[in-house]
């Protein structure tokens, strides 16, 4: 039997739990595909699945009527080896209008993409932080240096926000070595993150 045509879904009381229990068999697959390295049981990964639909009942009637599009993602977030739901911020399952019908789309958080990234074996790590009025910041990357002094006396207001970057340290080849004194920074003014966020969808999800 296809996801096009699941009766034992669109009858049950949580139709997101259902598909994944008709289909354990692939979904177990996928979390075994070697895409990407790393470990989730299938158990951990329904019952995010479970919880993320009963969340929210526009998701459970997008499952229902269109179960071929939630297990696209469903199959997509298990190579990826990722848990859904906004409890853990990792891969979004959005419910969407579609030509009248709805249907499940996916969005992967910025959390899940820095999971899969530290599961690199030449990422040692990844950081992430909001650069706020009043902190003294400097970026230079002709050097590749940054400084940011963090103040806990002002205001960390959303609309205070002047920048964001990430730090990503990686390891020396065939080696666990960090290489400390060269790290990778992306720096993001407050113009782009507004215009990126205006273009999100999962921005517009949450909204």
């Amino acid at each position: 039997m296809s996801a096009q045509s699941t009766p034992a879904v669109e009858t049950a009381k949580n139709p997101g739990e259902a598909l994944c229990l008709h289909f354990r068999q692939q979904i177990e697959r996928a979390l075994s595909y070697e895409l990407i390295s790393g470990l989730l049981p299938v158990g951990n990964f329904i019952s995010a699945v479970a919880e993320d639909v009963a969340a929210q009942p526009k998701l459970a009637e997008a499952f229902r009527r269109s179960p071929g599009t939630a297990m696209q993602c469903l199959l997509q977030a298990a190579q990826c080896k990722l848990l859904v739901g906004a409890r853990y911020q990792k891969f979004f399952l959005v419910p969407r209008e579609r030509r009248g019908a709805p249907e499940v789309t996916s969005i992967i958080g910025y959390k899940g993409l820095m999971e899969m990234a530290l599961r690199h074996p030449r990422v040692h790590s990844i950081t992430a932080n909001l650069v706020y009025e009043g902190e003294p910041f400097e970026w230079l990357p002709g050097e590749n240096k940054l400084h940011h002094a963090w103040r806990m006396d002002i205001d960390r207001s959303d609309d205070l926000v002047v920048a964001a970057y990430a730090r990503c340290v990686i390891t020396e080849p065939n080696s666990t070595r960090a290489v400390t004194d060269d790290p990778i920074f992306e720096v993001m003014p407050r113009a782009e993150i507004l215009a990126l966020r205006e273009r999100s969808e999962a921005y517009r999800f949450a909204e």
